[in-house]
């Protein structure tokens, strides 16, 4: 019983420290989110657009680019790519369509990351140049 109530003491201690069992099994400082603490923002990944399209998303440093393409990554109607800078949970930057795709357009767009229950998702808070995008999920 009392070496229950050690372990027990033990884990409400790391509870209370923020340390938490990560997916592999190991201890791990639990992080902020973004907005309320330190914990850095990476965009990098596959994600989907509600315009059908699946962007490649690469985060170096501050600067985000991304490849989208139409139709689950086909890329027949349109193929675009964006270069922009994110600023704490915001970002900004420039996009142009590239010839793979039927359409050609250019733009700015900006959009902030948010956390959901479902995971991190990017909303469209800016566009110009008609881009169809405006939520991305990873």
């Amino acid at each position: 019983m009392k070496k229950f109530f050690s372990v027990c003491l033990a884990f409400a201690l790391m509870l209370s420290v923020g340390l938490v069992a990560s997916g592999n099994g190991v201890l791990a400082k639990e992080q902020a989110k973004p907005g309320i603490g330190t914990q850095a923002i990476d965009v990098t990944g596959v994600w989907r657009g509600n315009d059908g399209g699946l962007y490649y998303i690469r985060q170096v440093g501050n600067t985000v680019w991304w490849t989208g393409l139409s139709n689950n990554g086909v890329g027949t109607n349109w193929t675009n790519v964006f270069k922009g800078q994110l600023t704490g949970d915001k970002a900004a930057g420039t996009w142009a369509d590239v010839p793979r795709g039927a359409v050609m357009s250019h733009g700015n767009l900006s959009f902030t990351v948010y956390y959901t229950a479902t995971g991190m998702q990017l909303k469209r808070t800016a566009v110009s140049g008609g881009f169809g995008g405006s939520i991305w999920y990873r």
